[in-house]
C-alpha cells in the first residue's frame, strides 16, 4: 500500500482527532492502565469508545474477519507494540477463537452514569463514591449532592435520553437512532 493510498485515512482520522471533546471523560478513563501491551474494551454501541480512544490519541479497531487471531499474532511478534482495541459485538470478544485472555486486559465501558450525565450537562460534579461509603454515609452524599443543586429535576430527562452520550448529538431523532442501533445488534452483533 502506497502513502498515498493511506493519506485519505490519516486525513479522516486528524479531523476525527481535532474535533474530540477533551473537557470530559468517562468514568473508565482514569481506571484504565494505558501502559498494558494488549488493551480492550468493549461495551455497547454509542456509549463512548471510540471517544475514550480518541481522547487518548488511538483511533478504534474496524471489523476484520480473524481480528483475535490478528491481535494473538502482533501480540507474541512485537514485544514492543502496545495495542488497543475496542468492540461493541461483546460476544465475539468474550467467545473469540484466539486465547488473548492471558494476554490483555479488558475493560468494559457501561453508559452514562447518572452521576456522569449531571457532569456530561454541565449541571454539577460529583466525585464517584464506592458502595461501602454509599451505605455508610449516604445521608450525607445524599445533602450534599441537593445541597448544590436540585439533581432530581434532571433525573427523568436521564431515563428518557442520557444512557448513551450521543443524545447530545442526536437532539429529536435519539429515539430513532437508539432503534437502529438496535437493528444493528440484533442483526449483526448477536
Amino acid at each position: 500500500m502506497e502513502y498515498s493510498d493511506i493519506q485519505p485515512l490519516i486525513n479522516a482520522y486528524h479531523r476525527k482527532l481535532s474535533a474530540t471533546d477533551l473537557r470530559f471523560r468517562r468514568y473508565l478513563y482514569a481506571d484504565i492502565d494505558w501502559n498494558v501491551r494488549l488493551l480492550g474494551i468493549k461495551g455497547a454501541r454509542g456509549v463512548g469508545k471510540t471517544t475514550l480512544l480518541l481522547q487518548h490519541n488511538f483511533d478504534e479497531v474496524h471489523k476484520y474477519k480473524d481480528w483475535t487471531t490478528l491481535l494473538k499474532n502482533f501480540y507474541d511478534n512485537y514485544p514492543d507494540l502496545n495495542i488497543v482495541y475496542t468492540g461493541s459485538a461483546m460476544l465475539a470478544i468474550e467467545n473469540s477463537s484466539a486465547d488473548l485472555s492471558r494476554r490483555q486486559s479488558l475493560y468494559t465501558l457501561h453508559g452514562l452514569s447518572f452521576r456522569e450525565y449531571l457532569e456530561y450537562e454541565n449541571v454539577i460534579k460529583l466525585p464517584p463514591i464506592g458502595l461501602e461509603s454509599l451505605v455508610a454515609d449516604h445521608v450525607r452524599y445524599a445533602m450534599d449532592a441537593v445541597s448544590e443543586i436540585r439533581v432530581l429535576k434532571y433525573f427523568d430527562k436521564y431515563l428518557m435520553s442520557g444512557y448513551y452520550p450521543y443524545y447530545k448529538e442526536a437532539g429529536e431523532d435519539y429515539l430513532m437512532r437508539l432503534s437502529e442501533v438496535a437493528g444493528i445488534v440484533i442483526e449483526s452483533d448477536i
